[in-house]
């Protein structure tokens, strides 16, 4: 039972950081979108452009 609980929380920690790698991937690529002032709208306040969605 107790390797049980121990492969769980294993499983648990992997999907974590699994969910932490892809926040960090999704942020630098948005980083790197919003860096451009070409793929800005004209739009004031644009939820797309300025992450309020």
């Amino acid at each position: 039972m107790l390797t049980l609980h121990l492969l769980y929380d294993d499983l648990a920690l992997r999907l974590k950081i699994r969910r932490m790698t892809r926040r960090r991937q999704a942020d630098w690529m948005l980083a790197v979108w919003a860096s451009d002032p070409a793929n800005w709208c004209a739009k004031p306040a644009c939820a797309r452009c300025w992450g309020l969605h």
